[in-house]
């Protein structure tokens, strides 16, 4: 059958239309992509600091001589020893100073000040998993060889970050929800707009016998059509903006871990797109279906 012949949308309405749609669904895909990003942010910051203690030594004084840096040096050699001796530690090194500098950078900047800054000594602990020690017998032990000593399970660093990991990745979901929501009831809305502007249109073609299902598809084909154009300016958009962002990212914070989505999770991204297109028809078919059932 020939496809009805329905007046279009003023430009600025069908601009305005796709627009709100490519935004729709780049945000949709922005917060999945932040629930899914932060989620494994997580997982990685867990498992990098999973059986890894460190021991901190305070460095030395500006001013202090070279004689009173080398015995700081000693101090560490000596803890270090120690550490290897403690049933459950299967390694401990000391962290170099380039390393240490290249901590604080972040911080600090790259200036010459951070050069002469007087550092801690940093000892990294590579724990047993099978037989981890005693956190208190290892602080007693690093007590008697070097007073002043700091060792930290990173107990508190991965709670708060599971904390913050967990209220972002929830936040990024209701966000998804939120718009998932709205993208439903700004379809809805603009079928209906349509409808108004054809309501003449369906009346005869209901009245001369047309099915209230081939009525329905026409305003389905114009949703699906719609709503694809908006769908792949969204991803576009979504793909853009997520490029900065990444870029910009690593440059202000080159110490976090780097954000990976894993293939389910391109997959749920991809649908993003593909639901949006759906949405679009469904609401486009039940908005027609719900005018043309109330037609004489």
């Amino acid at each position: 059958m020939p496809r009805i012949p329905l007046q279009p949308e003023t430009r600025a309405i069908r601009t305005l239309s796709l627009a709100v749609t490519a935004l729709m669904v780049a945000l949709a895909i922005a917060a999945l992509a932040a629930a899914a990003a932060l989620r494994h942010v997580d997982l990685d910051w867990r498992d990098a600091l999973a059986n890894r203690w460190t021991v901190e030594l305070t460095g030395e004084e500006p001013g202090n001589s070279d004689t009173d840096s080398v015995a700081h040096d000693g101090d560490g050699a000596r803890v270090v020893s120690v550490l290897r001796t403690i049933p459950g530690i299967l390694d401990a090194q000391i962290v170099a100073p380039d390393k240490v500098r290249q901590l604080l950078q972040p911080w600090l900047g790259d200036t010459e000040a951070i050069r002469e800054l007087p550092l801690p000594i940093l000892i990294d602990i590579r724990l047993d998993p099978a037989n981890p020690p005693q956190f208190s017998v290892v602080a007693g032990m690093l007590g008697k060889q070097a007073p002043g000593a700091k060792l930290d399970d990173h107990g508190r660093w991965i709670g708060d970050l599971t904390q913050l990991a967990g209220a972002g990745e929830m936040l990024g979901l209701a966000m998804f929800a939120i718009i998932v929501i709205a993208a439903t009831l700004t379809v809805a809305t603009a079928a209906r707009a349509r409808l108004a502007i054809n309501r003449p249109e369906i009346e005869l073609l209901h009245r001369i016998g047309a099915s209230d299902l081939y009525i329905m598809r026409q305003f389905q084909i114009d949703a699906l059509r719609s709503s694809i154009v908006g769908a792949i300016l969204g991803v576009m958009l979504a793909a853009g903006a997520g490029a900065v962002l990444v870029r910009q990212g690593m440059a202000v914070a080159p110490l976090l871990p780097r954000m990976r989505l894993e293939p389910l999770d391109w997959a749920a991204l991809a649908a993003v797109p593909i639901g949006a297109v759906l949405i679009s028809a469904l609401m486009a078919q039940l908005t027609a279906w719900a005018l043309v059932r109330r037609l004489p």
